[in-house]
């Protein structure tokens, strides 16, 4: 770390923000920014919202600020790349895509990406040969309804990936989290559950063990979104309060909702169990480094003037964050002029820095509860989970028509039915439920074709 006092001009390229009433350029000097520097905690009390776009050169008189070279500091970074090489979803021109995923990617020169609404995975493949040897990926195993690469919708479905640099990562261990539940299951948007990255992280001399979660909520703006997003917020706490707490710890990706506040409508976030254990309080175990962003009223995707991608560390992690270094990318524009036009992403990529301090390296070991029951199979057709909390996802052996299904209690009162013209066979069908109590209850189908019955739990 070295001081330097800036009693020089500055080209003001691309950003300038107002101190005191003064408009000064920094041209990314806040970190996040291409030069990587970190402005001090009075600078960074001192300003306010980003000016984007102005192109001015002023002088700085004696102004210090701490810099960093960007090898010495790890470099997070979680964006979604909007249905990354989909046929049918997102950017119209997929080979573009790809490419300017690369120009981003090299753009950033992060050390880890958790990437979101991955599609083609050979696509992926040929970004991350791109980068060069010096990277690896991996991809998770799960989307919504799609539970194993194996399932029918995996292909099409959008995965959670890691990009990580060879050099930075070793001893690495990637799984799902609370995937054993069905309470998850339907809070984590049918099955696209939490992805975790644990590994030994080395930099500047310095290695700690650290956990990098990846997330893609539920999406939507209604009450039943939002209220799968918050319970699914309460779930992941409940698990990593007393099982990581101890390592340092990160929870990044597209939360699809703000920190405070609500896309819904609702005053309360969806994360508010995180953000009222955050920072200043002294009994905090989290800190939201994005929040500060979504106060100065900066927005993280090109539709919509909210910050719905975020980041936030345990206080293990947080003693390692660069302060201010927590940065919505809207500069890749400068290395894909056309981003605006959704060539690439409708999300900006979101940035953080992280000086190493030595500590324990021995990986996390979280002993996973025992495997659900198998789904409810009969004549091949399945129904699952089981046991199942506010939905119930039906995969038919055949094509059937004509079909109602009736769901019943243990003293055989009636609790819930619909009706389905028709179901094509090995189309995974999701069915929501009202809210029953703990129980037995018997799923009985009738179509023309077949009539079935199946014993399930709440």
């Amino acid at each position: 770390m070295k001081e330097i006092d800036f009693n020089i001009a500055v080209l003001c390229r691309s950003n300038a923000f107002q101190v005191s009433g003064a408009f000064i350029p920094v041209a990314g000097l806040m970190t996040g920014g291409s030069s990587g520097f970190a402005a001090s905690a009075y600078l960074r009390e001192m300003i306010t919202r980003p000016m984007r776009k102005l192109f001015c050169i002023i002088i700085l008189p004696m102004l210090s600020l701490t810099a960093r070279a960007q090898s010495d500091t790890l470099v997070v970074v979680n964006w979604n790349i909007e249905w990354f090489g989909s046929y049918s979803n997102g950017p119209g021109n997929e080979n573009l895509q790809e490419q300017n995923v690369v120009r981003v990617m090299r753009y950033l020169n992060a050390d880890i990406y958790g990437l979101m609404e991955v599609v083609d995975t050979m696509r992926l493949r040929r970004v991350v040969d791109s980068l060069g040897p010096a990277y690896g990926f991996y991809v998770s195993g799960f989307a919504s309804a799609a539970p194993s690469p194996i399932s029918p919708n995996w292909s099409s479905a959008q995965k959670l990936a890691f990009v990580y640099r060879r050099s930075v990562f070793s001893n690495i261990h990637t799984r799902a989290m609370l995937n054993n539940g069905s309470n998850a299951y339907y809070n984590f948007s049918s099955g696209r559950f939490p992805y975790l990255f644990n590994a030994n992280v080395t930099k500047n001399g310095k290695k700690r063990n650290i956990s990098f979660i990846l997330i893609h909520a539920k999406a939507g703006s209604t009450a039943t979104d939002y209220s799968r997003r918050r319970d699914a917020a309460i779930e992941l706490k409940d698990t990593l309060d007393p099982f990581f707490s101890a390592r340092p710890l990160i929870i990044f990706g597209d939360l699809n909702d703000e920190l405070e506040g609500s896309i819904s409508g609702y005053t309360v976030s969806p994360y508010d169990v995180f953000v009222r254990d955050s920072l200043p309080s002294d009994t905090a175990s989290y800190y939201s480094l994005t929040l500060p962003a979504e106060r100065a009223g900066e927005r993280s995707t090109i539709n919509y003037s909210n910050v719905i991608d975020h980041q936030i560390a345990n206080l293990k992690m947080d003693s390692m964050y660069v302060p201010g270094s927590a940065d919505i990318r809207q500069d890749v524009v400068e290395v894909v002029p056309d981003y605006l036009s959704h060539t690439t992403s409708d999300h900006y990529p979101v940035s953080s820095k992280f000086v190493l301090k030595d500590g324990d390296t021995s990986a996390v070991v979280v002993n996973p509860p025992p495997p659900p029951p198998p789904p409810v199979v009969f004549k091949g057709f399945r129904v699952w989970p089981n046991p199942f909390r506010q939905q119930i996802i039906f995969r038919s052996g055949k094509n059937l028509t004509e079909v109602k299904m009736v769901m019943y209690n243990s003293i055989g009162a009636r609790v819930w039915e619909t009706a389905v013209p028709v179901i094509i066979s090995q189309q995974f069908n999701e069915f929501p439920l009202p809210l029953l109590s703990s129980g037995v209850y018997l799923l009985q189908i009738i179509s023309r074709e077949e009539t079935l019955t199946f014993r399930l739990v709440r």
